[in-house]
């Protein structure tokens, strides 16, 4: 059961982040007006931690005769011992850029990416230990993503860290060694990593209790979704929320309940916040100016104020809600700076009931594949409400509907929403 509900979580959120360009949040241009609709050691290494039983690697079982060494890259030469269940890839250069396998017929990667698993792929029942030795200086884009590993060993040699290439690791802390200066986007995403290391000597990154963020602490990296606190407050030198920085994924037993953001952060990236059911509460500061494609996908929060300055709604940002349950997204307030509002960013919000604008109609992103605006598949339970003083953009001929979805006028915004 476990493979099929992480292979619809995948499916559902990456069909999601189709609609996003890899750059995280985005800032847009004003439309005219009124819109038209349209660890320090010489080798870095984790704890061992038991292998969870049965093993929910989505991947099939080594058959029989099944390849268990061989080569990758130009110089690198990788082997399984089904004995110690360990991988050890040696030699030197960069291990190459895999996908693990194509998620529902999409590809979730840049089009330089090999489309073909990692060799290793059909022996990963087998593996519980990844060894990189001295010598190799990059791990390429979804090299090791879907696999449980318990304990990870990797060179001072290593120099750049891919895209997803940990991602949903298991081992319960994960130690960056001191040459790393590249790590690129989602290589931890939903992890069950306890705490992230740094050695001292890296001069690109840091880690402060257990989470991870660049030397500078502007941009928070990764949050450890094995960490065990309820409530977590971003430092306030923090500027940037990167992509997947605290996305739970496979974590479903997270204890975060609250996180408080800073007043200075700028920008929230793609799925920073998704999975994580059992946040229900977090500020937006004013200073924040962008938010990623499905920001908070699945989360548990039941109100949010969007502040101003904020242009876009991104697609899926408040998809999937924690729908049908107590903590679904109940209330929101959208700024008079907002000018767009992208495809399916409330779908399946089934508890929302108020949608409060602060200013001039906005323009709805129709989606074509789904056949829908933003609000579709919201429930029917819902009023979106525009000030009176705006009646003739938003019902210049006393209109009760605006694109098939019902309309009020208020006169003083609620208190929720100041």
């Amino acid at each position: 059961m476990k493979k099929l509900a992480l292979y619809i979580l995948i499916v559902s959120l990456l069909s999601g982040l189709a609609a996003c360009d890899g750059r995280g949040a985005v800032l847009v241009e004003e439309p005219t007006d009124p819109p038209e609709t349209t660890t320090p050691a010489a080798t870095a290494r984790v704890t061992p931690s038991p292998r969870p039983s049965p093993s929910p690697s989505p991947l099939p079982t080594a058959p029989p005769g099944a390849v268990l060494s061989g080569t990758v890259g130009k110089n690198i030469f990788w082997e399984v011992d089904p004995e110690t269940r360990t991988l050890t890839l040696s030699g030197a250069g960069a291990i190459p850029d895999y996908m693990a396998y194509d998620v529902g017929g999409w590809k979730d990667w840049p089009p330089w990416v090999e489309f073909n698993s990692f060799p290793w792929g059909y022996s990963v029942n087998l593996i519980d230990r990844l060894v990189i030795g001295e010598g190799i200086t990059k791990i390429g884009a979804g090299a090791f993503e879907f696999m449980y590993l318990a304990e990870v060993i990797l060179p001072d040699s290593l120099k750049i860290i891919g895209e997803a290439a940990f991602r949903t690791c298991t081992a319960p802390g994960f130690a960056i060694p001191r040459n790393v200066a590249v790590i690129e986007e989602k290589a931890f995403a939903e992890c069950s990593i306890s705490a992230f290391s740094v050695a001292p000597e890296n001069k690109a990154f840091c880690a402060v209790d257990g989470v991870l963020f660049d030397k500078k602490m502007a941009r928070l990296i990764s949050y450890p979704s094995g960490k065990e606190t309820v409530k977590y407050e971003v430092p306030k030198t923090v500027k940037s929320i990167e992509s997947y920085a605290f996305s739970a994924g496979l974590n479903e037993d997270s204890l975060l309940e609250e996180i408080i953001l800073p007043e200075g952060l700028i920008s929230i990236g793609n799925a920073a916040f998704s999975c994580r059911g059992n946040l229900t509460k977090m500020n937006l500061p004013k200073s924040l100016r962008a938010i990623g494609c499905a920001a908070f996908w699945g989360t548990g929060i039941q109100e949010f104020v969007i502040p101003e300055g904020i242009k876009e709604i991104a697609p899926n940002t408040f998809d999937y809600v924690s729908p049908g349950n107590d903590l679904s997204l109940r209330r929101i307030a959208l700024p008079s700076s907002l000018k767009k509002i992208d495809k399916l960013a409330f779908v399946f919000c089934s508890e929302l009931s108020e949608v409060y604008f602060l200013g001039k109609p906005p323009t709805l992103v129709y989606d074509d594949y789904e056949e829908a605006y933003p609000f579709d598949f919201a429930g029917d339970k819902f009023i979106l409400y525009y000030p009176r003083k705006l009646a003739s953009y938003w019902a210049p001929k006393g209109e009760t509907t605006w694109h098939g979805f019902p309309i009020e006028p208020y006169d003083e915004l609620p208190d929720w929403a100041r």
